[in-house]
């Protein structure tokens, strides 16, 4: 019982870190087009 508590533990951590490398991956990506932008008016 013990191994599976820790199995469904582990399985959360990796979907919240899934979640937060996704949030950041959008926002670099956002960060990115913008730059472009800006440069593409320079």
């Amino acid at each position: 019982m013990e191994l599976e508590q820790y199995r469904t533990r582990l399985e959360q951590m990796v979907e919240e870190k899934s979640k937060d490398l996704i949030a950041i991956q959008e926002k670099l990506e956002t960060t990115n087009r913008r730059k472009l932008l800006f440069i593409s008016v320079l």
